[in-house]
């Protein structure tokens, strides 16, 4: 009879089965990052938008159902020390737990800082900043090095000059060794897909056809795809750039569902100037009262 009763006992206080109750794995766009540079700080694209727009407001507009807004890591910065400023983004990026990281332009200025004077310190700080990728195991999308040089014949809408300089440019074979090590380290990667901003940047100084994906295709006048400095694309180029960072990534077998994605060029820039017209309508708004502010004086 204790034994019965034991065993009845034992019964009524184990555990309730909850079934599987092992966490979820995320999912490739629950936490999304854009990490780098100007490109990503959507750099002069508030003068077309009215507002600030970086480049994580545009992935999430190009995504049906954004589970979650991207963060936005984009320094314009980041020319001013790649090595220090460049550390401190990968740390709060990591410290986001991404399961996708989108830093297309985070290597530029590793190679292209204007304190190396050499090829082999142009080589060493690409290294540097490919370590700094190295601590992440999620997908990771990254670019390669343009060639900038018609951007000395740009300007900048304030200073009236270009916005990069000849220390800035290396020659031509350094660019050329440096694309080839972040291929080569992009290949060795099975976490990595390379887009490739040369081409991107050469079809747009050149004013050729940009193929998209869907057999659509990017055209225009060298200043209706590029800003004046010659250096940064314009709204349209950039919603080119982020759809072409989603084919990549469709393509690398990530597990990129494609109907989350806004293929279509026309209904992306839609959801573009609806993700941003509240903000743009506050802007206008605050601006008449700054007018009329000034109108009383």
């Amino acid at each position: 009879m204790p034994s019965l009763l034991l065993a009845l006992l034992c019964l009524f206080l184990a555990p309730t089965p909850q079934g599987d109750t092992k966490p979820t794995s995320p999912g490739l766009l629950d936490r999304v990052v854009v990490m780098g540079a100007s490109v990503s700080a959507g750099f002069g694209l508030c003068k077309e938008l009215e507002v600030a727009t970086p480049l994580s407001v545009l992935v999430d507009a190009a995504l049906v159902d954004a589970p979650h807004e991207t963060q936005n890591l984009g320094e314009n910065l980041l020319f001013l020390g790649p090595i220090y400023t460049g550390h401190y983004l990968a740390q709060q990026a990591l410290e986001a737990k991404p399961t996708l990281l989108i830093a297309v332009d985070y290597l530029f200025w590793y190679g292209m800082f204007w304190r190396w004077d050499s090829g082999e310190e142009r080589l060493a700080g690409l290294e540097r900043g490919l370590k700094e990728l190295e601590r992440f195991d999620c997908p990771i999308v990254i670019g390669d090095f343009p060639d900038v040089r018609p951007a000395l014949k740009g300007r900048h809408e304030v200073t009236k000059g270009p916005v990069i300089f000849p220390s800035m440019i290396p020659s031509e074979p350094v660019r050329q060794a440096m694309n080839d090590r972040v291929r080569a380290w992009a290949a060795a990667h099975d976490n990595v897909v390379l887009v490739s901003l040369a081409d991107f940047l050469q079809q747009l100084s050149q004013g050729e056809a940009v193929p998209l994906p869907e057999g659509q295709s990017l055209q225009g006048t060298i200043p209706e795809i590029l800003q004046v400095d010659l250096l940064h694309p314009r709204l349209a180029g950039c919603q080119a750039l982020v759809l072409t960072i989603f084919d990549a990534v469709r393509k690398a077998g990530w597990g990129l569902d494609p109907a989350r994605v806004r293929w279509s060029m026309a209904a992306f820039h839609e959801a573009v100037e609806a993700r941003t017209q509240a903000k743009r309508e506050a802007a206008l708004a605050s601006r008449e009262r700054r007018r009329e502010r000034a109108g009383l004086r």
